[in-house]
């Protein structure tokens, strides 16, 4: 019997896998971005009741990244939230990846216990400390239209679309460019 690989092979990427990557591009390209200084750091981890490198989600000391609670995308357009450090929580790379955009609630659940390693117990504590972290420390939201206005919102949102059909329209001639060359092979 032979063994499986234990490296992962590389996915394939395709121009419609960036479509996610360019919606978001286009929202942190306008969009303020605060960085934490360590002190502000600590103070978030003694609030969420966690060690330094601990993720508030699933607990587990392997927080190499810092996750929105509230995500700065949806439904393709800015949320209005942005990175600033009531906006910001400790995460590991594995919680961080699963919830992806979705906001602290919606993806928060007691069906994602199994998925992070975790009981209903502890997430329904977790639950409770995260969402008291939230109700004292909101995050900041900005009114885009407001701010922007009409004509000047209105024009980023259509250019993000154009970009987002050409995209589109270059890969269904990347297509099939590849089946010609599949032939050949």
């Amino acid at each position: 019997m032979r063994k499986k690989y234990k490296v992962k092979m590389p996915t394939k990427s395709t121009l419609k896998n960036r479509k996610t990557t360019i919606n978001n591009a286009f929202v942190y390209s306008i969009m303020p971005w605060e960085k934490l200084n360590e002190g502000e750091y600590k103070n978030i981890c003694e609030k969420l009741k966690i060690k330094e490198d601990q993720c508030a989600y699933c607990l587990k000391e392997n927080a190499t990244t810092m996750d929105h609670l509230n995500g700065l995308v949806n439904n393709g357009e800015p949320s209005g939230f942005y990175t600033e450090k009531n906006n910001l929580v400790p995460c590991c790379s594995h919680c961080n990846s699963s919830k992806g955009n979705k906001t602290f609630e919606n993806w928060y659940t007691d069906d994602k216990c199994d998925d992070i390693g975790i009981t209903k117990e502890k997430m329904q504590q977790r639950r409770k400390i995260i969402n008291e972290y939230m109700a004292n420390n909101p995050a900041k939201k900005l009114n885009l239209k407001n701010i922007l206005g009409k004509k000047d919102y209105e024009k980023y949102i259509s250019m993000k679309n154009e970009l987002l059909e050409k995209i589109e329209e270059c890969e269904k001639f990347c297509e099939e460019l590849n089946k010609k060359i599949n032939t050949q092979k």
